[in-house]
């Protein structure tokens, strides 16, 4: 994602977490939570695998974040143009089949996506949460 798409995730991400605590409270674990070496970078991998796998044709104007897990969630986020109709583009699509790959539903629990529009296009922010071990 380019810096300029940092900044809009970022500054979405601040606005958003004045609104709503317990988005805030995520935001606040993806920031300083350590991540869990034994899980962290092996789910991170995963999920990259699959968005990529999902959007191989392209990701029809998103710009996809890198992926950070610490050791209770995974942060996710997108930026798209304008043009929010474009199969490609759907970002819930393709949460929905990532989501829906076997490893997914042992590995988690909980999702939320917030959705945005920012006067440029859409920023989308996903939040997974880990299964507790056990």
């Amino acid at each position: 994602m380019s810096e300029a798409g940092h900044q809009r995730v970022r500054t979405v991400s601040r606005q958003l977490a004045t609104q709503d605590p317990s988005l805030s409270d995520l935001l606040d674990l993806a920031a300083h939570e350590r991540p869990d070496p034994n899980w962290s970078p092996r789910i991170e991998h995963a999920l990259n695998a699959s968005l990529h796998r999902h959007t191989a044709a392209g990701a029809g104007g998103l710009e996809l974040d890198d992926i950070h897990c610490t050791a209770t969630l995974c942060q996710l986020s997108a930026i798209g143009s304008q043009a929010t109709d474009d199969p490609d583009a759907d970002w819930q699509r393709i949460m929905g089949e990532v989501m829906g790959e076997p490893w997914f539903a042992e590995q988690f629990d909980d999702a939320s996506t917030s959705v945005t529009h920012d006067g440029t296009g859409v920023v989308y922010l996903t939040h997974l949460v880990r299964k507790p071990a056990g």
